[in-house]
């Protein structure tokens, strides 16, 4: 599995070194990249290997072909109330989002199960109630 580009001095990475880093910068799937290469000149370079080549692009260069072709589509200004948008994120920002977004989503998760366990040990005593209440009555 290709790692997420690191952060410099708080910046993106210029190189992105996969089609996971370079999706991820814009924060689109891989294979929807991979048809911008194919059907729209997106801008990706290729080592040639052996056996099988690899792709990397620079990020001034997806900058400059985002600008070229009208920026994103389909895609607001503000996101979240006021909060810029994925892609004029930088890399480290996304990351920190990312992670207080899953420490809500497990949060929430934690709630949700003590909730269904109160509930469950209610229902459980509520059929214990039953059965005595059915043994009494024969």
């Amino acid at each position: 599995m290709a790692a997420l580009p690191k952060p410099v001095n708080g910046q993106a990475k210029e190189v992105l070194d996969s089609w996971k880093e370079i999706s991820f910068f814009l924060n689109r799937g891989v294979r929807t990249v991979q048809r911008w290469e194919r059907e729209e000149g997106f801008p990706v370079r290729r080592h040639n290997h052996n056996k099988r080549g690899t792709v990397f692009a620079l990020t001034s260069e997806i900058e400059h072909w985002m600008q070229k072709r009208g920026g994103f589509h389909n895609q607001p200004k503000e996101v979240c109330g006021g909060a810029p948008a994925p892609h004029e994120l930088t890399l480290m920002e996304r990351c920190i989002a990312a992670r207080l977004r899953a420490d809500r989503a497990r949060l929430h998760l934690a709630v949700v199960c003590e909730q269904q366990g109160r509930q469950i040990d209610r229902l459980i005593e509520a059929a214990k109630r039953i059965l005595e209440f059915q043994r009494m009555e024969i």
